[in-house]
């Protein structure tokens, strides 16, 4: 919220952890002048949501991203095992779509619907442990899997 004002002056925009990987991908969507990776070999980087440059590039398209770019992601807590990024991120580079994939952890389905409406963010995927929770925020639920559970949901929809 505090970065879309900050237009005239030039900052760096970084949150630490895991929490912080988004303000790394989005950084131009953020006002932030720069961004910072970690080493591809670094010891801590998954530890602490350090990125480095190879998968920003490669899995992010982050040379490509911009304000016009639309964002959107999977939300849930722990995103370690989800290879959600990669495909969705080929198939947008694929199709030549202006857009972007990206992982969002949180520990509330509350926390990820603040910062999605922040970021105009476009649509979600939502895992584990947000499936259940995030029924009582949509208008009208749209797609389910196999087992009944709700999967994804355009944040238009609110």
């Amino acid at each position: 919220r505090q970065t879309a004002n900050l237009t005239d002056t030039r900052q760096i925009v970084i949150a630490m952890g895991p929490y912080g990987l988004p303000t790394r991908i989005l950084a131009d969507k953020m006002n932030s002048y720069l961004t910072f990776v970690s080493a591809e070999t670094s010891f801590a980087k998954k530890k602490l949501g350090h990125i480095d440059p190879i998968t920003m590039n490669n899995v992010y398209n982050f040379r490509f991203l911009h304000k016009d770019t639309a964002i959107y992601g999977i939300t849930g807590y722990p995103l370690e095992a989800t290879d959600s990024p990669v495909i969705h991120n080929e198939g947008y580079r694929k199709h030549g779509m202006n857009a972007v994939y990206i992982p969002i952890r949180s520990d509330s389905i509350e926390e990820t619907l603040r910062f999605a409406d922040e970021l105009d963010i476009k649509g979600l995927s939502v895992t584990v442990p947000h499936k259940e929770s995030v029924i009582d925020h949509l208008s009208q639920i749209l797609a389910f899997d196999f087992l009944g559970k709700f999967q994804d949901f355009p944040l238009t929809t609110f």
